[in-house]
């Protein structure tokens, strides 16, 4: 269900990117700089998601994963992706949609942690509750970096989530592709957003 409730999002998403521009006019250097940014987030979005799924694929119901960027924080799959989809909005040059998207990860997100979270103290009772009270549930704290010398790696199941961690680099094009059509005509601006 959250999967489908992120897709309708995004969708709901793009359709008011592509329908609307932008009330600001960067100048050639307030664009370079906003797209570095969102370079950048997007970028550690999707090698911190990378590193995440590295940890957590095909481990995540059999065991309590507390090593990696799991030693850090609780959800940092969540935190990396907030990252990206910022990273994203940054480039409609607009502050309404970099708000919107922080604005529904802190309505959504707090509800989905809950429901994992309950799952994961019936599945790991203690152990899980003692990790709970040592690491944050979103923002990660570095000092507590952990990583083994060696991990074990499920090679398939890694591969199959390493397409989760790519789309915020791919939607950068979506993002030009959508402004290219605004600017030329071929889609209307039927709202400008601050």
């Amino acid at each position: 269900m959250r999967i489908l409730f992120t897709r309708l999002y995004v969708a709901l998403l793009a359709g008011l990117i592509l329908f609307s521009s932008s009330h600001w006019q960067p100048g050639p250097f307030g664009q370079a700089g906003m797209l570095l940014a969102a370079l950048g987030l997007t970028s550690a979005a999707a090698v911190g998601r990378l590193w995440c799924s590295l940890y957590i694929a095909g481990y995540k119901k059999s065991c309590l994963v507390t090593e990696g960027p799991y030693a850090m924080s609780r959800n940092p799959l969540y935190f990396f992706s907030m990252l990206g989809a910022v990273g994203v909005a940054l480039l409609t040059h607009t502050a309404s949609i970099p708000l919107l998207v922080l604005g529904s990860f802190a309505i959504y997100y707090p509800a989905v942690i809950r429901a994992e979270e309950a799952d994961l103290m019936r599945l790991h009772g203690a152990p899980f509750a003692a990790y709970r009270g040592r690491v944050p549930a979103f923002f990660p704290r570095w000092s507590l970096l952990v990583e083994p010398d060696t991990y074990q790696v499920k090679p398939r199941v890694f591969r199959n989530h390493m397409g989760s961690a790519v789309w915020f680099l791919l939607a950068i094009g979506l993002i030009s592709l959508l402004q290219a059509a605004r600017s030329t005509g071929w889609v209307p601006s039927l709202l400008t957003l601050y």
